[in-house]
């Protein structure tokens, strides 16, 4: 890689960082506020979990067919794309005040928001698969956190300041803000060829290439959706459980907000041992078991509470760097786009179902306990396919070299 070239993916890297901010303020805004939310809109809490659902939602059957866009027509057309529908999402949401055109809001911001991580997080890869990727996707998964914890200790203020909405059109400017820095910053990799070579290269169609992707990333991308079954279920409904345990609105967000400070340190530390000292698999493996044991303690948790969230948080960040850093091992960098598309729907199946079914729970029973017991079976849940996985990778290297 030419020295200018070296240097601007420096740039990039910033852009990208920017840019996940930005999806975690779309999509973590809702918690802080959520009880305000649901007093304005006389909301059930599986309502509030259909409200974060409805993110997902469209990504479920949408995210697989833009992440083959991305690679055909261009990460730049698809990431200001997505950027757009984020940006219209989220005035939805702020413009009125009833289920109906929050929900739609929801889905058109989620559209874009996910749509969005593809991008960024294929646009990384290209930029740096030739040294330290590893390390890389570690402070890029630090972004997503960082963003949660500003939300979390921002929004909640700002919305019993100003009401609920106005944190809803902060995220709309800062939507608008990053759209005008990706038009102009944006590059493309120097690894890529030009698009008019691109646009000849034969298309395969939806399925066929579905099909071609194999199963190692569908494991990958079905542990993904255990773990943020129960990641995204903890942050919608953490700030309610420890507001029922006495907490006021601040410190009830602050604790929720744990689960993802521990990732600004881990992250970084576990992207940086995947290139040295553990594999991918293990990391996955051994921080889903250890937060699904946490989860389950948590209703028991009594005085010890804030110990068991801060490892929470640090836990919890094992997963996610070795998760995007996995689909530079399995698949070719033409198909990076559909590898990442594929990750994201089932990142977004995770949001629907864990929000929905663990608030539906707590409208039945009148508590967050059972709650707690099916966030921990989420996470237990993503250890399955990484061990089918490691063992699919076995079996590949005995056939190679019997």
């Amino acid at each position: 890689m030419p020295v200018r070239d070296s240097n601007y993916r420096w740039v990039i890297a910033a852009l990208t960082y920017f840019s996940v901010i930005t999806f975690a303020f779309v999509f973590q805004g809702l918690p802080p506020i959520i009880g305000q939310i649901k007093a304005a809109l006389h909301l059930s809490y599986s309502q509030v979990g259909i409200l974060m659902g409805l993110f997902a939602l469209p990504g479920i059957f949408l995210t697989i067919p833009a992440g083959m866009m991305s690679d055909k027509y261009g990460m730049k057309r698809t990431g200001i794309a997505a950027l757009i529908l984020m940006v219209i999402g989220t005035a939805t949401v702020a413009i009125d005040d009833s289920f109906l055109i929050v929900g739609i809001g929801r889905v058109i911001s989620g559209l874009g928001a996910i749509t969005l991580v593809i991008v960024t997080a294929q646009l990384l890869t290209h930029w740096f698969i030739d040294s330290r990727l590893g390390l890389i996707m570690g402070f890029y998964n630090t972004a997503m956190p960082l963003g949660t914890v500003i939300a979390f200790n921002v929004f909640g203020i700002l919305g019993l300041k100003y009401g609920w909405q106005a944190p809803i059109w902060l995220t709309t400017i800062i939507c608008v803000v990053d759209l005008a820095l990706f038009a102009m910053i944006y590059r493309e990799p120097p690894t890529l060829r030009s698009r008019e070579q691109a646009i000849k290269l034969p298309s395969k169609g939806l399925f066929k290439a579905i099909s071609a992707v194999g199963l190692p990333i569908w494991l990958v991308g079905l542990s993904w959706l255990f773990y943020n079954a129960a990641a995204i279920t903890f942050l919608t409904f953490g700030p309610e459980y420890f507001a029922s345990l006495g907490y006021g609105t601040a410190a009830a967000n602050f604790i929720a907000s744990f689960f993802m400070l521990g990732a600004l340190v881990v992250s970084p530390l576990a992207g940086y041992s995947i290139d040295r000292f553990f594999s991918k698999e293990f990391l996955i493996i051994f921080g889903s078991a250890l937060m699904a044991l946490i989860l389950l303690l948590t209703p028991l948790a009594g005085s010890l509470l804030i110990i068991m969230m801060l490892a929470l948080g640090l836990i919890a960040a094992l997963v996610p760097a070795p998760t995007f850093a996995l689909p530079a091992d399995i698949l070719p960098t033409s198909s990076l786009g559909l590898g990442f598309g594929i990750i994201s729907s089932c990142l977004n199946i995770g949001i629907v179902i864990g929000p929905y079914t663990v608030g539906l729970l707590r409208d039945q029973t009148g508590s967050f306990s059972w709650g707690f017991v099916l966030m921990a079976v989420f996470a237990l849940s993503g250890v399955l396919p990484i061990v089918w996985l490691r063992s699919l990778s076995k079996s590949a290297a005995t056939a190679v070299n019997p």
